[in-house]
């Protein structure tokens, strides 16, 4: 990119190579007042041999697919070029080369120095030469891999101001065997579509900058300092604007990168540190591993010899989220002060793990300070710090972990836990926190800590104040005082406390226990005193009653006594009782009430009393007796059975249809309108069907729900079934008949986890009279039910499913008077008929687990009565005889309108389970139209339903006849 306003001259190489043979180029040799071009290939491209050389703006490969190579050797004399300003390969898929070589060789470049503006560059300083620029450019505009090579001890690069590797397009820098760099601001992966990459590398290698290092400014940078190599930085940033990506790497031994500002990994973008294989960090201002709410920064020390020394603040999660790993050997040391997740919104995550490992703080460690803070220390590592909180203040959530062998936390001061905000403290088995000073767990009013001890736990003194909770099987070495919640174990376990312990007023002990006799234990090996508190006790996977558990022993004798000792929330049924003596605490539980105290309907209270017939030692018994009551009443529910009582309301309800499939047959046999009804004027011919002989279908189908009263849960029911008949007119009087059918009843108590099914089939005689307007109709029936049931039985974390099939079985006897009235138009009969239907069921056994009933066989007995009036009339519909009808009434039942049901449990005793009621009134109501669609068919459809309390039938009825 030369000047406009200076002479130009381009090289032609017609000669030599020489630079300074003036038939080299086309205008002579370019001065300090010239520019010059290198472009089109050519066979001898120019050399700087042992001279020196000077020109204004230099271009080497300016135009598309140019060229140019420029060599600067210096080994016998000085070789110098100086240019104000230059730029390598401009032209699209241009090359530009330099190669700078020899311990005399040296380019001084006074303005800008750019490489790679769209094509390929390259730049080549080796054996002691020397490459010195103000501002330089890696990787312009392009994309190819521009590079420039520094290599070999003497030779170097010195930049003044700003260096960008990466400022649009792709740029690397490697600085290696020995040499040296130096600049001001340089950046790493400048703007957004940059990806630049900086490598210094073997011993000796060094660079030295006196600004910032941006890694990964706002696009993709990589910095990695290997093999014996040192860089001296600035305030440094990996990741620098929000979208960038950087990463560094300090690797090998004696690598060595120091900084002398701030180090952020992760400042607004996304940043990695890595030092492995014996790299080293040293950074002398403040660390910051997740700087601003953006930035997500990570670090990880691995590998023997791998060190970071601070020697300021060190944040890992500042605003943002950060993640330190320190494992296999690498050593983190020497900051003052130190933070895990340090202001609002910030996360930080610190983990040291594996033998050799070490993080060394030299003084405050906080662990959540205002964020969410995680600090694991793992397989034998170690962390050491001063004064130590594990969720500092208020809003604040720390979590602190040891996990393995040889893990060890040591804090020369205090340690709290939970001081404005929440902590918690975990300390695995075999691993140890040693506190030189005071332990607190909840600090002040409002803060929560936990601390869970299954290792060791060394302190001057451990308290746990009101908001605070101790538990773990393991040792706290310390005279220990309780005012928060102490509970032993990890289930039931015993929690050794070396020295003294107090148990405060208003504190809580919560001890678990089990049906072996064993519970949670506070081993004390001094003295006990206990100033008051609340025993809680929790039985898990049953208990003993009546059994004396030890809660608390104490070497050197136990003096006070707790204020009570309660159950855990909802055990409605059991009541603690402490005891004492010299060295020990007791704990005993005994029966405080019936199961069917808790019961709020007949049928929760009768399976209760079941359960409770059964007595204690029964896993059935067991699990109930730590029941709440609401839970209880929840469970009754469930394993009542109820779905066999309710059952049998549907089943007696739908005895109706085989008595009204009787009732229409006869009705319409005779029936036939008077002869006087007219349409239009015209005599309208009766419908009726009054053969000698006739058979009929009559196809069916209803569903229904009943409301639960309170006691048995409400009842959804479908049927659809068929019935076919046959009967004969025996004389002036009398029609005799038979019917024989199929039904198919679905039943479901969703409120119970129920369903069933019947599949019922039916047979009858039946019979009918008239003597001029009065009419008879009767009959007697047998249906035989296979019935099946499935119900879940779940509560307390048990679930089983269970299935039972049994017999029953149905005998009706019914009749029906009724007094026709001719009307004219309408024929109308007012009628009073009664059904009698005695259910009997079989015995059962359910299948399925421990809940699983047993069923009596048993006898149900219902009376139903209705009073009502039908209505029909004749009409045509074309050339067809018609019929429309309906019927309305009233339905009455008496006698076991609520079946019940008796069952046992194994070796309970027998309890009984009300159903579902079946309704004492209803309306009874159905309209239906009928037509002769031959001189001896005759087809039809209706609808019937029944309404009554909380109960309601819909049903749909099609008849077909045929006289013969």
């Amino acid at each position: 990119m030369t000047s406009s306003f200076a002479q130009t001259t381009t090289w032609i190489g017609g000669i030599s190579n020489d630079w300074n043979d003036p038939g080299n180029w086309s205008l002579g040799v370019p001065d300090a007042a010239r520019n010059a071009v290198i472009g089109l290939p050519h066979p001898s491209p120019p050399h700087l041999n042992n001279a020196a050389g000077y020109v204004k703006d230099l271009d080497i490969a300016p135009s598309e697919r140019d060229i140019g190579l420029l060599e600067i050797y210096g080994g016998l004399a000085d070789a110098t070029l100086n240019s104000d300003s230059a730029h390598l390969a401009y032209g699209e898929r241009s090359v530009g080369s330099v190669r700078i070589s020899g311990g005399r060789a040296r380019w001084n470049t006074s303005g800008f120095l750019g490489i790679g503006g769209l094509g390929l560059s390259q730049i080549e300083v080796n054996n002691g030469g020397m490459l010195a620029s103000d501002t330089a450019a890696i990787g312009v505009d392009s994309s190819f891999d521009n590079t420039v090579t520094v290599s070999g001890a003497g030779s170097s690069w010195i930049n003044h101001n700003r260096l960008y590797v990466g400022l649009r397009g792709v740029g690397r820098l490697d600085v290696q065997d020995g040499a040296a760099l130096a600049s001001g601001d340089t950046y790493i992966g400048a703007e957004e579509s940059a990806d630049g990459a900086i490598v210094v590398s073997g011993a000796g290698s060094s660079w030295i900058n006196t600004g910032v290092v941006l890694v990964g400014e706002s696009g993709k940078g990589d910095l990695t300092v290997a093999d014996g190599a040192s860089v001296n930085a600035g305030r440094s940033a990996i990741g620098r604007y929000e979208g960038a990506k950087g990463a560094a790497l300090v690797t090998g031994s004696g690598s060595t990168w120091t900084t002398n500002g701030f180090l952020l990994a992760g400042d607004q973008g996304a940043g990695t540190l890595t030092i492995a294989e014996g790299g080293r960090v040293v950074s002398t201002s403040q660390v910051r591993v997740g700087d601003a709410g953006t930035a997500v920064g990570a670090a990880m020390v691995t590998g023997p010899g791998s060190q970071w020394h601070n020697a300021d603040q060190f944040s890992v999660g500042f605003w943002g989220k950060g993640f330190l790993h320190i494992e296999n050997g690498g050593i983190v040391q020497g900051a003052p002060y130190t933070t895990i997740a340090t202001w609002d919104g910030s996360q930080g995550q610190v983990t040291v793990s594996g033998s050799g490992s070490i993080w060394d703080n030299a003084g405050e460690l906080h662990v959540g300070l205002r964020g969410i803070g995680v600090l694991s220390i793992e397989d034998g590592a170690q962390v050491r710090s001063g004064d130590s909180t594990v969720g500092t203040e208020t809003g604040s959530d720390g979590v602190a972990r040891l996990v393995g062998p040889g893990t060890a936390w040591t804090i020369t001061g205090d340690l709290v836990v939970g001081q404005e905000g929440s902590g918690s403290l975990n300390i695995g088995a075999d691993s140890v926190v040693n506190a030189s000073r005071l332990v607190t767990i909840a600090d002040q009013a409002g803060s929560s800590g936990v601390l869970l001890v299954n290792g060791v736990l060394t302190a001057g003194g451990v308290n746990v104040h009101a908001g605070g909770w101790l538990g773990g099987g393991g040792t706290v070495s310390g005279n220990t005082s309780v005012a928060g919640t102490v509970a032993p174990g990890n289930s039931i376990g015993t929690l050794a406390v070396a020295g003294n312990y107090t148990q405060r007023a208003g504190s809580t002990y919560e001890v678990e226990l089990d049906s072996a006799g064993n519970s949670d234990l506070i081993d004390v090996w001094g003295a006990a005193s206990i100033e008051g508190g609340m025993v809680n006790a929790v039985p898990l996977d049953g208990f003993s009653l009546d059994r004396d558990y030890t809660i608390l022993t104490a070497g050197a004798g136990v003096s006070g006594t707790f204020d009570e000792a309660a159950m855990a929330s909802g055990f409605a049924f059991l009541t603690p009782e402490l005891s004492y003596d010299a060295n020990n605490v007791f704990l005993t539980l005994t029966r405080s009430a019936p199961l069917s105290s808790a019961a709020w309907t007949p049928n929760q209270a009768a399976t209760a009393e079941g359960i409770d017939s059964v007595g204690p030692g029964v896993p059935l018994w067991d699990a109930f007796i730590v029941l709440d009551a609401d839970s209880a009443r929840s469970a009754f529910d469930a394993l009542s059975g109820e779905i066999h009582a309710s059952a049998k309301s549907a089943l007696l309800e739908d005895s109706h249809f085989l008595r009204d499939a009787v009732y229409d047959r006869l009705h319409m046999a005779w029936n036939a309108a008077p002869a006087s009804g007219r349409e239009g004027g015209v005599a309208v011919p009766s419908m009726s069907d009054s053969g000698t002989n006739a058979v009929w279908i009559r196809p069916f189908g209803s569903w229904g729900d009943f409301d639960g009263d309170g006691n048995a849960g409400g009842l959804d029911a479908a049927t659809r079934g068929f019935f076919l008949g046959t009967d004969r007119l025996v004389s002036e009087h009398w029609r005799l008949g038979a019917l024989a059918g199929y039904s198919h009843t679905s039943f479901d108590v969703n409120a119970r986890s129920s369903s069933g099914s019947s599949d019922t089939y039916h047979l009858a005689l039946y019979g009918g009279a008239q003597w001029d307007k009065i009419r008879l109709r009767a009959g007697l029936a047998h249906s035989w039910h296979d019935i099946g049931t499935r119900r879940t039985a779940a509560f307390s974390g048990l679930s089983e499913h269970l299935r039972s099939d049994y017999h029953a079985r149905t005998i009706q006897a019914f009749g029906e008077l009724g007094y026709r009235i001719d009307t004219g138009v309408v024929a109308m009969e007012p009628f009073a008929n009664l059904g009698y239907a005695n259910l009997h069921t079989d015995s059962f056994t359910e299948r399925g687990g421990t809940t699983a009933l047993s069923g009596r066989s048993e006898t149900t007995e219902t009376t139903f009565t209705t009073l009502g009036v039908r209505a029909s009339a004749d009409f045509t519909m074309g050339s067809m005889p018609a019929k429309v009808r309906g019927l309305l009434g009233w339905r009455h039942a008496f006698g076991d309108t609520t079946p019940l049901s008796r069952h046992t449990f194994v070796d309970s005793d027998t309890f009984e389970i009300a159903g579902v009621p079946i309704a004492k009134n209803a309306a009874v109501i159905s309209a239906g139209l009928g037509l002769n669609v031959t001189d001896s068919a005759m087809v039809g459809l209706s609808y019937a339903g029944q309404f009554g309390s909380g109960v309601q039938q819909h049903g749909a009825v099609a008849n077909f006849m045929m006289r013969f």
